[in-house]
């Protein structure tokens, strides 16, 4: 969506960008039914984005921490629901 809106610049593709983020040894979390469900049911009213919600339920499910510079995500954290490291 960053790079469709013109909000991010990458040097590559999008998809050629995320596979190549794949060739480096990541792996993509599995997202079962109660990870998603549980995006709905998070303990703070702080992430309104869709998006952010699965990332901290993912996160929590697999006690992940996450890296990011999102501030909804980070004050998800600070509040004590998810590690989170700024950057």
């Amino acid at each position: 969506m960053l790079v469709s809106r013109g909000r991010l610049s990458l040097s590559l593709d999008p998809r050629a960008w995320f596979q190549s983020t794949l060739d480096t040894g990541l792996a993509l979390a599995p997202m079962p039914p109660e990870v998603l469900v549980a995006a709905s049911f998070l303990p703070s009213v702080a992430l309104r984005d869709p998006g952010d919600r699965i990332i901290a339920a993912t996160a929590r499910h697999y006690r992940y921490r996450l890296m990011t510079r999102d501030r909804p995500l980070l004050a998800f954290g600070e509040e004590g629901h998810v590690e989170t490291i700024a950057c």
